[in-house]
């Protein structure tokens, strides 16, 4: 059972890594637009 809580959480930790990456990316755009 423990393993695979640790595979869970790594990968919804995976997942939290790539949803934030894509939303700094976003942001980033806008700051680039409004200059």
């Amino acid at each position: 059972m423990e393993p695979n809580i640790y595979k869970n959480s790594s990968y919804a930790s995976a997942e939290i890594d790539q949803g934030l990456r894509t939303y700094m990316l976003r942001v980033y755009n806008y700051m680039a637009i409004g200059l």
